[in-house]
């Protein structure tokens, strides 16, 4: 009987998206017994990254039973790359590198009835010559030593469903990651575009969505001898309510247009930015950047540049530096 009861409770469980199995944990201030039931689940904070990038996910281990236990180890690994970073987001638990680098182990002394814990962690990739997948488990333990009575050894495991992300192949032309304070990502041939990440994000950001690209686009181009080819960043999150950067706390960015990409005729002129969502096709979506009047913050804004475009003598190269608030598309006109 005690069997059927076990099975038929595991099975609800993993109707809910979660695997439940019972352990015996001694019952808060009864001196009885009680079933030790965890709920553990994980979600990716990206669908997609590229080779050598940096994958995203949030767990949370949460206690659904009637006591409180103890000694809760909560275990994230991703079976390849390297464990970069992580923070506790919601209750109290200590997070570092698990036993291998490829995972991430988080602890904590007890954990009340209904209480839980969230984290976020964030692992690079390994490079990728084509493209495959990346998946990551996450498990909750609890040793029954240190619950329930006495001489009921062994431990207890609860999981969640694994999670997979896209890993594609490098490409010369395209980035896609999820960048963390500090970050860097460069790509481009034709038109170079280099973006640096503030030491710190607003609003509590653990880490943020980010893309980079070249894009050709003869049909929209911004004048008759203007470069066909344009400058792609996308930050979703510049574009909320709570974006990770404001103008004292702005992202920069350089654009290098290759001389190869310049058509015969063209003169250094200044760099255009259209703001996400906005139609390419209409020039006066496209904004002139203006030069930025302070050298620490982004005025006026949302995006200035640090100075006038400059051209290497010897590549015949063209640059644009400044720095943003909001991502969008930029290009040479």
């Amino acid at each position: 009987m005690h069997g059927s009861r076990w099975r038929k409770r595991a099975l609800t469980a993993t109707a809910f998206g979660f695997v439940a199995l019972a352990a015996l944990a001694g019952g808060a201030g009864t001196g009885g017994a009680a079933a030790t039931t965890l709920k553990v689940s994980l979600s990716g904070e990206i669908s997609s990254i590229s080779s050598g990038g940096t994958v995203g996910y949030e767990a949370t281990v949460e206690n659904i039973g009637p006591s409180t236990v103890t000694q809760v180890t909560l275990l994230v690994d991703t079976g390849v790359g390297t464990y970069r970073a992580s923070a506790v987001t919601a209750g109290s638990a200590n997070c570092r590198q698990g036993p291998t680098a490829s995972s991430m182990r988080c602890t904590t002394s007890q954990l009340a009835s209904l209480e839980k814990f969230t984290v976020k962690v964030a692992f690079k990739a390994p490079a990728v010559d084509a493209d495959t997948s990346l998946t990551a488990s996450a498990k909750a333990t609890v040793s029954a030593q240190t619950n329930g009575s006495d001489g009921n050894n062994g431990t207890s495991a609860w999981f969640a469903d694994d999670v997979s992300t896209s890993l594609t192949a490098a490409s010369d032309v395209s980035v896609n990651t999820f960048s963390l304070p500090g970050d860097a990502l460069a790509t481009g041939v034709s038109l170079r575009t280099e973006v640096a990440l503030p030491s710190a994000f607003l609003n509590s950001y653990f880490g943020l969505v980010t893309a980079a690209s070249e894009y050709s686009d003869a049909a929209n181009k911004l004048c008759d001898k203007c470069p066909t080819v344009f400058s792609s960043v996308s930050i979703p999150a510049s574009l909320t309510a709570t974006n990770p950067f404001s103008a004292s706390n702005s992202y920069s960015f350089t654009l290098t247009l290759a001389k190869g990409a310049q058509p015969p005729g063209y003169k250094v002129g200044g760099l255009s930015h259209l703001a996400d969502g906005l139609d390419a096709s209409v020039r006066a979506n496209w904004q002139s950047v203006p030069l930025c009047t302070s050298e620490t913050v982004v005025e006026p804004g949302p995006i200035c540049l640090d100075g006038p475009l400059s051209k290497n003598k010897k590549t015949g190269d063209v640059t644009a530096k400044g720095r943003g608030f909001i991502n969008g598309y930029g290009g040479f006109d």
